[in-house]
């Protein structure tokens, strides 16, 4: 079981490190209003204990010096699904009428024997609880977990976990990226890192094409502000964020795209980043079936530039979904 970070873009580059397990696999984390902490000795039973008393599972003392007759407790189990032969359940316990809602995930390691590894607890006012779910991102599920906190500097409350057997997640990197890494993010990458909740993640280095899950990831070098970075294409599908100016070198590498996805700041030049008009100009060379504008400054009214823009031309938003031909680039 690992934390999932399948491809992390930074600067368009994508990058992270090795890091060796702090905690068992089963460890729990707990997380309330009061605190965000892992238990590390696994919590395992039959699924009926994890439907009895709440004060066993209170790790943010929400309950402590309450009676059995002040709680007023409904709880509710549901079978989520199953991942590499683990059976995923829910336990929700709503206290009191949604003073304190306990969300726990539990995970089947063996037949009869539940592991929770995850529980959140907070007041339903505050906390939208929404059922964990499964998804498939190309042959492999993960469980998931997003429940909205509401209030002054509202947030979510993700989780995410895979249940393969491959060891850390490959993440890519370019020697200059991996040396920026290593030393800002010293906590994560170290061989002596023991931050708990670091990425579990393995460093390779990012060559020109890069065969992720069966899809090619094709470099394409561009610059942000003085420095080269990366921007990628999939099949029929590019991605350039964070650009200023796009080599003349790289523009054979763009030919035949269904969807280009290319940073557009503004109006008003900046050092690093490119102007709509720089976008415009770019998108029209590459002629892409569809253009997607991204990394959008609060300067530009989203309606006003949208009909701004030709045909084929479009600024993205959040929650865009989009059909994509992720074949090879030769397909």
């Amino acid at each position: 079981m690992r934390a999932i970070s399948i491809f992390m873009l930074i600067c368009a580059a994508v990058a992270s490190a090795l890091a060796v397990p702090a905690h068992s696999r089963w460890a729990l984390h707990s997380y309330s209003g009061k605190r965000d902490s892992y238990i590390e000795q696994p919590s395992c039973h039959p699924l009926k204990y994890f439907l009895s008393d709440p004060k066993r599972f209170d790790y943010g003392d929400d309950l402590f010096g309450k009676s059995p007759a002040d709680l007023k407790d409904k709880v509710a189990s549901q079978h989520i699904g199953k991942i590499a032969d683990f059976t995923i359940h829910e336990v929700i316990h709503n206290i009191n009428h949604g003073d304190l809602v306990m969300k726990m995930i539990l995970v089947e390691r063996k037949a009869g024997e539940f592991c929770e590894i995850f529980q959140q607890q907070y007041d339903a006012v505050i906390v939208i609880a929404e059922p964990a779910y499964l998804v498939n991102v190309n042959s492999e599920t993960i469980l998931a977990t997003s429940d909205r906190v509401t209030g002054n500097g509202a947030f979510l409350v993700e989780e995410y976990w895979t249940f393969d057997k491959d060891g850390p997640i490959p993440l890519y990197a370019t020697p200059e990226t991996k040396a920026v890494l290593e030393q800002v993010f010293e906590y994560t990458f170290s061989p002596r890192a023991t931050y708990p909740t670091r990425a579990r993640v393995r460093l390779e280095p990012l060559a020109e094409r890069n065969p992720v899950h069966g899809v090619e990831f094709l470099r394409v070098p561009v610059v942000h502000g003085q420095m080269e970075i990366a921007g990628f294409r999939m099949g029929r599908v590019a991605y350039l964020t964070d650009v200023s100016a796009i080599p003349e070198s790289s523009f054979a590498l763009l030919e035949g795209l269904d969807h280009l996805i290319v940073s557009a700041l503004r109006h008003k030049p900046h050092p690093s980043h490119a102007t709509v008009e720089q976008a415009l100009a770019w998108s029209k060379r590459i002629g892409a079936r569809q253009t997607w504008f991204t990394h959008i400054a609060h300067e530009l009214g989203h309606e006003e530039t949208s009909r701004a823009l030709p045909d084929g031309i479009q600024l993205a938003y959040d929650g865009l979904s989009l059909p994509v031909n992720l074949g090879t680039v030769n397909s």
